[in-house]
């Protein structure tokens, strides 16, 4: 008997742009979409943030102070089906590692979303994800909601979030995650998150239930999984869903196969 492979999920954007809210968000939404009767898909999440390299120092706003290669290690064991697989937690406040400390992680998921500003800038994640999604926010609204989160969340002063920002944050977005655009599979304003999340996750509904279906067979059966489905429209991505697009039913990129 076969095994249903896990869709792989990435979300990249800006520094509080929203990417968390999106994870979360696309999690809730399977659950809700999910018919009377049939098992709740369950959904594994991964933060970049947690795979802090171990001896970074000074700016931790740039590519090279996190993990990227352990972060890929960890979605390569979970979509390979291994039990008990497990990843670091990071003190957001302090940016250090809990000594000692992990998360265990679903065995065999049905669906993993990973988030993290630079989660498209990494070929081996790119290379391995059915859905691509790049949150686009306004950065003067990102710079808010980053001094409001700071503020509260790690009692920076605000002097030192202004500072962070003009040296490394904004550059950081410049060089190593903006690019990473033209990567992504779907484009999703964040003021369009709430609409945007329903039409993506109802088109990774319709692949788990098409897994399920043939996940029991023996023989293999052709099926438009994820991993089929990006590569049929690749040639027209990225796709941006606006808010007009979202009202008036435009399709998303799972439909327009």
């Amino acid at each position: 008997m076969t095994v249903q492979k896990t869709i792989l999920i990435v979300i990249a954007g800006g520094h509080a742009s929203g990417k968390k809210c999106v994870q979360v968000a696309l999690k809730e939404a399977f659950q809700v979409l999910s018919p009377d009767g049939q098992p709740i898909p369950t959904t594994a999440l991964l933060h970049l943030v947690d795979f802090l390299s171990p001896n970074v120092s000074g700016d931790l706003e740039c590519l090279d102070a996190y993990d990227l290669d352990a972060l890929v290690d960890v979605v390569r064991r979970v979509r390979a089906g291994e039990d008990a697989v497990t990843c670091p937690i990071v003190d957001v406040k302090n940016m250090r590692h809990l000594v000692g400390q992990t998360r265990k992680l679903p065995t065999a998921p049905d669906v993993l979303i990973v988030e993290g500003c630079y989660v498209l800038g990494h070929k081996p994640l790119v290379a391995m994800a059915d859905v691509k999604i790049f949150v686009d926010c306004d950065p003067d609204v990102r710079l808010a909601r980053r001094v409001m989160r700071d503020l509260e969340e790690r009692q920076l002063p605000l002097d030192t979030i202004f500072d962070q920002h003009v040296r490394c944050n904004k550059a950081s977005f410049e060089m190593d995650v903006l690019p990473t655009k033209t990567i992504s599979d779907i484009i999703l304003p964040s003021d369009s998150i709430t609409a945007g999340v329903e039409l993506i996750a109802q088109g990774v509904m319709d692949d788990i239930r098409r897994g399920r279906k043939t996940a029991g067979l023996q023989t293999p059966v052709a099926s438009r999984g994820a991993s089929a489905t990006v590569a049929a429209v690749t040639k027209q991505l990225p796709v941006t869903l606006s808010e007009a697009d979202l009202i008036s039913g435009t399709p998303s990129y799972y439909d327009t196969v």
